[in-house]
C-alpha cells in the first residue's frame, strides 16, 4: 500500500502488486493504512475495503469484527469443501487512530491516569483478543483446531512509549531500532505437534515463517 512504494513492506497498490496477483485465491481488506475502525464513506482509495479486485466499502461494523468475521466465513467456505486452507489474516488492529468500541473502551473508565489515545488502545487490545478467540472457537466447532498452525505476531514494538503503550524494560518504541521498536510477541501454536508452554530464546524474524512452514 502507499501507493508508489512509499510503504515497501505493504504488498504495494499497483495492480501487479495486489494479493490476487500475488497468490491469494481471494483477498477481503485494505491495500493501506491508518483506515477509521468505523465505517465510513469519505475515505481515499487506499482505505477503501476490497473483496478481490472490487471496492466493496460498505460493510457494517467495527473494522476487526469486519475482518474477523469475513475471514471466519471464508475458511468455513473451505472446510465445508474438504480443502486445506492458509489464511493470512493481518488486522488493522492496534494500529492508530486509536478508537474503540464504547462497550470496550468502557472497561477502561476506572484508569484516571491514563489518556483517552491510551485507553482506546486497551479497548482496541481487548477486542483484537475477542475477535481471536472467536476465530479459534470457529475452528473447534468446525473440528480443525487441532490440525491448524498458528503464528499471531505484530509488526513493530509499542508508539509512543510512556504515553500510549508500554514497553516494559525496552528501550525506544516503533519507528527506533531500539529493542522497543524491534522486539514483538511471537506466537506459534500447534496442537500436538509442538512442545505447549514452550519458550525459544533465539533470535527469529516474521519472514523466517514461509521458509520454516
Amino acid at each position: 500500500g502507499g501507493g508508489k512504494n512509499r510503504y515497501p513492506h505493504y504488498l504495494g497498490e499497483e495492480e501487479v502488486h495486489h494479493p490476487n496477483n500475488r497468490g491469494f485465491d481471494y483477498f477481503f481488506g485494505l491495500l493501506g493504512g491508518s483506515r477509521p475502525y468505523f465505517t465510513t464513506s469519505d475515505l481515499p482509495a487506499d482505505k477503501k475495503l476490497m473483496r478481490n479486485n472490487q471496492v466493496d466499502d460498505l460493510a457494517e461494523g467495527y473494522m476487526t469484527d469486519v475482518l474477523t468475521d469475513d475471514a471466519i466465513g471464508w475458511m468455513n467456505d473451505q472446510i465445508d469443501a474438504n480443502k486445506p486452507f492458509f489464511t493470512y489474516l493481518s488486522y488493522t488492529a492496534v494500529h492508530g487512530p486509536y478508537q474503540s468500541k464504547p462497550e470496550d473502551l468502557a472497561r477502561y473508565d476506572a484508569c484516571e491516569s491514563c489518556s483517552d489515545n491510551r485507553k482506546n488502545l486497551a479497548a482496541m487490545t481487548y477486542n483484537f483478543d475477542q475477535n481471536l478467540g472467536k476465530l479459534v472457537d470457529s475452528l473447534k466447532q468446525k473440528g480443525v483446531y487441532d490440525n491448524t498452525i498458528f503464528f499471531v505476531i505484530n509488526d513493530n514494538g509499542g508508539n509512543n512509549p510512556g504515553t500510549i503503550t508500554n514497553n516494559g524494560q525496552l528501550r525506544g518504541g516503533k519507528s527506533s531500532q531500539f529493542e522497543g521498536g524491534l522486539r514483538v510477541p511471537f506466537l506459534v501454536k500447534w496442537k500436538g505437534e509442538l512442545p505447549e508452554n514452550s519458550t525459544y530464546d533465539q533470535q527469529v524474524i516474521s519472514t523466517d515463517i514461509a521458509a520454516t512452514a
